[in-house]
């Protein structure tokens, strides 16, 4: 009962630290969006989302090591935290589309928000 507890908050505080940095995108983009041109924001957007992306993609499926076996030159892992679980390339393109939609969709409704304001402003 308590450790259904315990994972629920703990669930809901990745959540609420995922919107955080959601609206933190959106504020950030619609800032820029107001004082730059909308496609250049639009631009960058895209190209930080495939970076960040991309870099937490890369991160799936690399446990870390409980034991090692130290040699003369090196040490070599004998056991994984994961028992040396590798992700398919599905799942790793998987993971790269959700973070790059969860990351460039706020950056779209930011920038094309901050155009408006801009557009109204000049009017």
């Amino acid at each position: 009962m308590l450790d259904a507890v315990f994972i629920g908050a703990i669930q809901a505080i990745g959540y609420l630290f995922a919107a955080g940095i959601i609206v933190f995108i959106y504020n950030f983009s619609r800032e820029q969006a107001r004082g730059k041109p909308y496609w250049e924001v639009l631009w960058y957007g895209i190209i930080t989302s495939l970076i960040l992306a991309g870099m937490l993609a890369n991160s799936v499926g690399k446990p870390d090591c409980i034991e090692k076996e130290e040699g003369i030159y090196s040490s070599v892992c004998v056991e994984y935290a994961d028992n040396g679980y590798e992700p398919t390339n599905t799942e790793v393109a998987l993971v790269f589309t959700r973070y790059f939609i969860l990351i460039l969709v706020p950056v779209i409704i930011g920038s094309s928000k901050g155009k408006k304001e801009n557009q109204a402003k000049e009017s």
